[in-house]
């Protein structure tokens, strides 16, 4: 009896060693699995960069665009031509010497938005542009000169935390944001702009989606009122991003240690050059808040439950098959069911940034920006 006894204790005892061995390799992998995801966070979100080789010139550009920016309402963005020609050299922008450009800062809810408006004579359309995450107005320069040559008034805005704009740099809590300040904008076009002319909208990646956002919502319920809007483009644009779901798995879990990563710089343009000038910009930031992938997430959940808009709206899509930042092929997808009149255009070879390309797939991109405008 005491043989079997013991046999029964020596068996528990090595079910307990084993249950605890399973244990500790699960611990083991559970810290693993953690520590790999975090690696893979630093390694493709937070290479960091010498944030102080900023260009010179520019510097010294924003800093007189920040002194010399008023309220629109009171100066109707009369700012100083000298001050704007300034920042025009320093970021490439070229305009016609008969070009008006004003700039200024419109109030929309908490934010303080910088506008600027480019008003060729005799204009005969009005065009609103809107940038992508980390962007700002000035990356629209060749397609703004592009723009003014047929005659047609273009305003631009930062979005809130960027550029000029107010806001912790890079950093939302609420895509809702974005939207409130775009629909302000297209309203300030109608409205505030004179003459009354057709008004068309383009955006680019994150202003792409938000605009696609506001289409959705306006055609559905709850209408946001929208002004009537002649021509809408998107370019590459997001709704998700690349890896996207490692990449909001890693963005939850760093949250948890950390507010902000180093940004890490990648190859969106196959423009010789465009890298390092995006790195020496002092108006793009060299770090990502982590809630701004979070609020990403939480706008990607909204956007799958919109109803699908009416197919009389299609509003064109250009995107690029080389695109690396945003799962362009997921969201082509997303878009054609959510706009039955969709139409794309393909741009071989072509990255994240179209609007900055290199000089022959940028034509492709302009030529059939110009020409869904009917331009």
């Amino acid at each position: 009896m005491d043989s079997v006894r013991k046999r029964f204790v020596n068996a528990i005892r090595r079910l307990r060693r084993g249950f605890r061995a399973c244990l500790l390799w699960l611990a083991l992998i559970f810290v693993c699995l953690c520590g790999g995801a975090m690696l893979f966070l630093l390694a493709s979100l937070a290479l960091s960069v010498n944030g102080s080789n900023k260009d010179v010139s520019q510097c010294c550009a924003i800093g007189d665009m920040v002194s010399a920016l008023q309220d629109w309402s009171v100066a109707k963005g009369k700012s100083s031509p000298e001050v704007l020609a300034s920042y025009r050299v320093a970021y490439g922008i070229k305009i016609p010497a008969d070009c008006v450009h004003r700039a200024g800062f419109c109030d929309i809810g908490s934010w303080r938005i910088a506008v600027q408006r480019f008003t060729p004579p005799q204009s005969r359309a009005r065009v609103l542009l809107i940038h992508g995450y980390m962007d700002h107005a000035a990356v629209w320069r060749c397609v703004l000169a592009a723009l003014l040559a047929k005659n047609c008034e273009v305003v631009l805005c930062d979005l809130p935390g960027h550029g000029f704009s107010s806001g912790e740099r890079a950093a939302i809590d609420d895509f809702a944001e974005y939207r409130r300040v775009i629909h302000a904008m297209l309203q300030f076009c109608r409205d505030e702009c004179e003459p009354p002319l057709p008004l068309s909208a383009v955006g680019h990646s994150t202003g792409a989606g938000v605009l696609a956002d506001l289409l959705l919502r306006d055609s559905g319920a709850g209408s946001l009122a929208l002004p009537e809007l002649t021509h809408v483009v998107l370019l590459a644009p997001l709704c998700r991003s690349v890896h996207w779901q490692l990449g909001q798995s890693a963005a939850k879990l760093a949250s948890y240690l950390v507010n902000r990563l180093p940004r890490r710089y990648v190859d969106n343009s196959s423009l010789f050059g465009y890298a390092e000038w995006v790195r020496r910009d002092p108006l793009q930031h060299d770090q990502l808040p982590l809630c701004w992938p979070l609020a990403l997430g939480r706008w990607h959940d909204e956007m799958q439950q919109l109803a699908t808009a009416p197919a009389a709206l299609s509003p064109l899509i250009i995107q690029g098959d080389a695109d690396t930042v945003v799962e362009w092929e997921y969201n082509l997808a997303f878009f054609r069911q959510k706009f039955p009149g969709l139409k794309t255009i393909i741009v071989p070879g072509a990255k994240h940034q179209l609007m900055n390309e290199e000089e022959a797939l940028r034509a492709k991109v302009i030529t059939s920006l110009l020409t869904a405008l009917a331009l």
